[in-house]
């Protein structure tokens, strides 16, 4: 059951994302510095620490129409809880990246927001942080079966600074490419059934994101210095 919802919304994500009125043109960002971000992403380890994951299928012809160079969408699970959650990873144009939000998208596909988001800092350590990301939960239907989800997403132009802006079309517009994060995961019967934490330590997805995105930094990083060395040579 938890399987088939997680899927099903990171379908729901996928869709809601390829519905943008239009591409920004890549004369203004240039098309060799998108495809090159876009290509650090599948690079992204599928398996770190004690978490593990499979793909879930991605439309191309979806990823196309959102603009999204490169892209993945994985189930992780955590080898020693038995946690599971949806992560939806892209990389493509800015305007397009930047257009849709999940508080857009989610109801679309039958989920009420059950407050309105709020900002989260997740810490690189106790003096720094990765930046800010959005979080919120949903409650609806899927395929008939009541189901309540927290989603967590952000965007950041260079893979380890990340941005949770008010208005992300206008904070984010110019940049050469954007990558766009969403990870969710089910509520169950130890989250509060409908009013909202006094504090996400401990949260299944903030101790992901507290693993994942150093790895997301190490990748992109990486490819940047080899981008870097073959312009030298």
């Amino acid at each position: 059951m938890q399987r088939t919802v997680l899927s099903l919304l990171g379908v729901a994500i996928i869709l809601g994302s390829s519905v943008a009125h239009g591409l920004w043109t890549l004369r203004w960002t240039g098309v060799r510095l998108l495809e090159a971000a876009g290509a650090q992403v599948p690079l992204i380890p599928k398996e770190f620490g004690d978490w593990t994951s499979e793909e879930i299928k991605v439309n191309k012809r979806q990823m196309d129409q959102a603009g999204a160079y490169g892209y993945f969408s994985r189930r992780y699970v955590n080898r020693t809880s038995g946690q599971a959650l949806v992560v939806m990873f892209l990389c493509g144009q800015s305007g397009p990246i930047a257009a849709h939000t999940p508080t857009i998208c989610f109801p679309g596909s039958g989920m009420e927001l059950m407050a309105p988001e709020k900002r989260y800092s997740p810490r690189r350590d106790e003096s720094s942080s990765w930046g800010d990301v959005y979080w919120a939960d949903f409650k609806g239907n899927i395929s008939g079966h009541p189901s309540r989800v927290r989603l967590f997403w952000a965007w950041s132009a260079n893979g380890y600074t990340w941005q949770a802006p008010e208005y992300p079309r206008v904070a984010l517009a110019g940049k050469p490419y954007l990558f766009k994060i969403f990870v969710h995961r089910e509520l169950d019967q130890l989250d509060s059934k409908e009013s909202k934490p006094a504090s996400l330590d401990g949260d299944p997805c903030v101790e992901f994101l507290r693993e994942f995105l150093p790895e997301v930094k190490k990748t992109v990083r990486a490819g940047s210095l080899h981008e870097k060395s073959s312009e030298e040579t």
